[in-house]
């Protein structure tokens, strides 16, 4: 069971990384600014998971 945690987490921690890195350049290009705060959501979303 603890492998499937782990990769669930590296699973997590990617799509995480894929959103914040390309809504908001798509948002930036477009001038979408709904898509360029997904940055800001994102961030808090990765940051939390180093949290206890």
């Amino acid at each position: 069971m603890i492998p499937e945690i782990g990769h669930f987490a590296i699973i997590l921690a990617l799509s995480l990384a894929l959103a914040q890195g390309f809504f908001p350049l798509l948002g930036a290009a477009s001038g979408n600014p709904v898509w360029m705060r997904v940055a800001h959501t994102t961030a808090w979303g990765d940051s939390s998971r180093w949290m206890p």
